[in-house]
């Protein structure tokens, strides 16, 4: 072993000193048989090819080089004498060498070339990607720590990977799509090219990480690590990002469409996005969301950007929020005109005050939210189930509401000439609301409070009013009457 390795130093140290390129060809073509796997595999190749009849001679000079029967060198020049005499044999084109000594060498290239198979088609080794069966067993074995893993092109897609620490592993062009990657350890992991849509990564750490050119479409990334990492054309249309710490991270031509970069969140943990240091040249941000806890580049004005500042008494009329995280959002007084909110999640949010005249709640999530005082008048509300909120002194004048459920305080509310057929109102306080000229055919007021409501006008065929209609003002103008 010792012979040959001396003999493979010395062949590198001939080739890194030797000038004339024939001479570096003839030692490395030395350096290669001087190793026992590959001469082993010319010897496979011969034998398949029938280049030889009687590959043993071969054999005997790998054998003897692996064993270190005679000296390394030795063994070469016994190996092309060898394959020269049964060369002479096969060929009767071959009737003389030149003596010629670059001749010569000339024709040990071309004949070791040939025997290499260099001239010939060389079939493609492709080794398999890993299975997440054998992934799972090597993770168990390792305790979860996992480290120089090439796992390109692996098929991981809506698997469990969470709280993983990797170190030196690839996953560059893997499917990773819909992943649980939560709580993991991917410090300096490559997943360029890789698709991590819709991937659960919360408070991971992604430092220094490759994701060049990667899917992270509608990715869970809150509170991540993305300190200085690369993401480079990676593609973050919707993704989650609040509370993420992107310090020194290269975004450069990035797009972050529509994402979340709000530092108030849904787990009421305010954090600083950071992206005051990050590389944004040529990054899309055009309706990306962002907040007073959101920090851009001095030079950078995100708002000519098409991004969408979320806060008190912000201009945000005819922006569409459809399928957009807002849980915490203090939008106080904001103008809201058109605004779409179809399956918007609004829990929490303060929307007292706010001008949503026009607007679209279709599917809209509302638990917990604060919308006194607003303005809803011409608006549409659409599949809804409304408790555990305040609703108190809202303008649904004009308003069309379809399949919605009331059960919250209502009082002072204004429903002049809304679309309110087949509503539900059961159990709802709302005292001094006014139904004038209001559509209520086939409504439900069932154990709600009435008193001093005011239907003047209203179309109450088929509805159902309940009994506690105190001082309450009907339809043809005259004041309720309980009857004895």
């Amino acid at each position: 072993m010792n012979n040959s390795l001396n003999l493979i130093n010395a062949l590198i140290q001939e080739i890194c000193q030797e000038n004339n390129p024939l001479q570096r060809i003839i030692l490395a073509l030395k350096l290669a048989e001087a190793s026992n796997h590959l001469a082993r595999l010319e010897v496979e190749t011969l034998q398949k090819q029938n280049a030889l009849d009687s590959p043993s001679t071969l054999n005997q000079s790998v054998d003897n080089l692996s064993k270190n029967k005679c000296d390394p060198d030795q063994v070469l020049k016994d190996f092309y004498a060898r394959v020269d005499q049964q060369l002479v044999q096969e060929s009767k084109t071959i009737n003389k060498i030149n003596n010629d000594s670059s001749d010569h060498d000339q024709f040990k290239i071309e004949r070791l070339l040939l025997l290499s198979g260099f001239y010939g088609e060389k079939e493609e080794i492709k080794n398999e990607p890993m299975s997440f069966a054998e992934f799972s067993k090597l993770r168990k074995e390792n305790n979860n720590t996992l480290s120089n893993l090439d796992l390109s092109g692996v098929d991981f897609k809506l698997q469990n990977l969470s709280n993983l620490i990797l170190e030196n592993v690839n996953f560059y062009q893997a499917d990773l799509y819909s992943v649980n990657l939560i709580v993991s350890n991917c410090e300096t992991v490559d997943f360029t090219e890789a698709d991590l849509s819709y991937a659960k990564c919360d408070c991971s750490n992604f430092k220094s990480a490759n994701f060049t050119n990667t899917n992270l479409t509608n990715a869970i990334l809150y509170d991540c690590n993305f300190s200085h990492a690369n993401l480079t054309n990676a593609i973050l249309i919707q993704a989650y990002l609040s509370g993420a710490r992107l310090t020194k991270a290269n975004l450069k031509g990035a797009n972050l469409k529509g994402a979340n970069l709000r530092g108030n969140n849904k787990y009421r943990k305010s954090k600083i996005v950071d992206l005051s240091q990050a590389n944004l040249e040529g990054v899309n941000i055009k309706q990306a969301i962002y907040d007073e806890y959101t920090r851009f580049p001095i030079d950078f004005d995100p708002q000519k950007a098409g991004a969408y500042l979320i806060a008190p008494f912000a201009s945000l009329s005819k922006v569409n929020f459809s399928n957009i995280d807002l849980i915490y959002a203090d939008l106080r007084g904001a103008d809201l005109q058109q605004v779409n909110f179809t399956k918007t999640d609004l829990q929490y949010v303060n929307l007292s005050g706010a001008n949503l005249k026009e607007a679209l709640l279709s599917d809209t999530n509302v638990i917990n939210i604060n919308m006194n005082g607003a303005n809803l008048s011409n608006a549409k509300l659409i599949g809804m189930k409304i408790y555990s909120s305040q609703w108190v002194g809202v303008d649904f004048t004009n308003a069309t509401l379809i399949d919605i459920e009331f059960s919250v305080p209502l009082n002072g509310s204004n429903f002049q000439s809304a679309n309110l057929r087949s509503i539900s109102f059961k159990n709802s306080q709302l005292i001094g609301a006014n139904f004038t000229g209001a559509d209520l055919r086939g409504a439900n007021f069932g154990g709600a409070n009435l008193t001093n409501a005011n239907f003047t006008n209203a179309k109450i065929e088929g509805a159902n009013l309940g009994n506690n209609l105190t001082n309450a003002i009907m339809p043809d103008g005259k004041i309720y009457q309980k009857e004895q």
